[in-house]
């Protein structure tokens, strides 16, 4: 229930911009959608211990599913409201305890079944691709969740960045409340080394230089928002770009500048993109 009800506002909202308005108005409808997030992550509500338990899966599933659906829809409620006074102010209140929250959920690690296995780069460039003869299974299924989910976390992290960088443009009543107090929670938290790792596998699902097909809108958008989040962190953190730069240089050395060539040059966003993939690869090999 609380799965439909969701899509249909991430729908009514998605067409009607005065709902977006109301939203953020609305001093408890943030709050609420990230306790709905918090029941399940990191952890399940259900028991995933069971080695092979094929309802594990079935409800993590679900689960990871509802909460991709969450987190998607922050994503949209952010856009094109930088106007909205309530917006900062939702983000600002309790001392930024909504934006800790939302950010512990972006990189915190979920638990997954037992015998679950987290997707390679290789395995995520098969998912991504909507092959209609090809069926996917239940592990495919799960696979293919966390993937969207880790896109989800990439896409609200984009979105929050730039409310950090927006709120540090002189503005003395968000003082207290900008990219630079926002880099320090990220930082501490305990998973954001892993955080980055799902960034650079997704990263690199997609630029798979081994693909013979052009990189679509939607996927030029996920490298846009990746990149330009890498690009915060080089300019305003050296200890996340230094973790970059010492698990990911033969990436950007070798296969990110290769991969280039799929983007697609019509698309307005690709000129934008090509130049952050330029600054944070130099800025990562400036350290490795």
């Amino acid at each position: 229930t609380m799965y439909r009800l969701v899509r249909e506002l991430k729908i009514a909202c998605e067409k009607n911009f005065t709902l977006k308005k109301l939203f953020w108005r609305n001093q408890d409808l943030l709050p609420f959608f990230i306790c709905q997030i918090q029941l399940y992550l990191p952890t399940s509500p259900a028991n995933l211990k069971k080695v092979g338990s094929r309802k594990s899966w079935e409800r993590r599933s679900d689960e990871l599913e509802y909460v991709v659906l969450l987190k998607r829809t922050i994503a949209m409620l952010f856009r094109e409201t930088e106007i909205l006074p309530s917006r900062l102010s939702s983000l600002k209140a309790n001392k930024g305890k909504y934006t800790c929250d939302l950010i512990s959920a972006i990189t915190c690690v979920p638990e997954m079944p037992t015998d679950f296995e987290v997707p390679t780069s290789k395995t995520a460039t098969k998912l991504f691709d909507d092959d209609p003869d090809y069926e996917l299974t239940h592990e495919d299924e799960l696979s293919k969740l966390y993937i969207d989910w880790t896109i989800a976390c990439c896409s609200v992290m984009f979105e929050l960045l730039s409310v950090g960088h927006q709120a540090s443009w002189g503005l003395n009543q968000a003082s207290n409340f900008n990219i630079c107090w926002m880099m320090k929670q990220i930082e501490q938290q305990p998973h954001i080394d892993n955080f980055l790792s799902r960034a650079m596998m997704s990263c690199m699902a997609i630029l798979n230089p081994a693909c013979p097909e052009y990189i679509t809108t939607s996927e030029t958008v996920v490298l846009y928002q990746i990149f330009h989040t890498f690009e915060i962190f080089a300019e305003y953190s050296k200890p996340l770009i230094k973790s970059l730069a010492d698990n990911y240089a033969e990436e950007f050395r070798y296969y990110i500048h290769v991969s280039q060539k799929r983007l697609v040059d019509r698309y307005p966003i690709t000129k934008l993109l090509l130049a952050k993939m330029e600054n944070v690869t130099h800025s990562v090999l400036k350290l490795s």
